[in-house]
Formats: structure tokens, sequence, C-alpha cells
């Protein structure tokens, strides 16, 4: 399961906007925003590219349940 807490905080700790997140990441604004606030989770490519894009691994925005 994603954690968009988890990237959230990331986010935030780095201050990167959304906007510019979603560019590199070849997603909408909209997508991101759906991602970050936990309405909608994203593919593994996605995944793989928001983590690179984050400076993080793709486990460390994983919930491990």
């Amino acid at each position: 399961m994603f954690n968009h807490e988890k990237m959230a905080e990331i986010i935030r700790e780095k201050g990167i906007e959304q906007k510019a997140l979603a560019g590199k990441v070849g997603i909408s604004e909209a997508m991101m925003s759906f991602i970050v606030n936990g309405l909608k989770e994203p593919s593994l490519t996605v995944l793989g590219r928001i983590a690179h894009e984050l400076g993080v691994t793709a486990a460390e925005l994983i919930i491990e349940e």
C-alpha cells in the first residue's frame, strides 16, 4: 500500500512544489494531487519516478502491513 502521508512529508521537507514534481514525473497536476492526498495510488512506474525525484527508494513510500 502506498504511503501518501510519507510522500507529502518528504515534499514539504524538501520544499518541492506538487506542480513541478508532477511535470518531472510525467503526470497531471490533478493526478499528483490525488496521489498526495491519498485518493489514488500511483502505478509502479509512477511510484518509481516519484521516488527517484524525491531522492528516496520506492520501498520508503510503501506501508508495510
